[in-house]
């Protein structure tokens, strides 16, 4: 049910803007503490992930790694790859 509206949101998104996250706290943001956790431990794996700002460096990404978690530093809230469009 989850899935349905997730892709329903998605779809009435105006284009250009991030789609919404998909399986995380209903998109509010984590804890600072989580967020400076979870955004520095990517960047050591030389990760950009920024909705907000880099759209395409997500896309790429979870294009190839569907079954990932990743942080959305844009959003400061986890993101499902599985749940991310792949195309624009």
């Amino acid at each position: 049910m989850q899935m349905a509206s997730a892709r329903a949101a998605r779809s009435k998104a105006p284009r250009g803007t991030a789609p919404p996250n998909v399986g995380n706290n209903d998109g509010r943001a984590e804890p600072a503490w989580v967020a400076t956790l979870a955004g520095g431990f990517q960047r050591l794996f030389g990760h950009n992930f920024d909705s907000r700002h880099n759209q395409l460096a997500i896309r790429e990404y979870c294009a190839v790694n569907r079954e990932t978690w990743i942080f959305d530093e844009g959003r400061r809230t986890f993101l499902w790859c599985g749940g991310y469009p792949t195309r624009s």
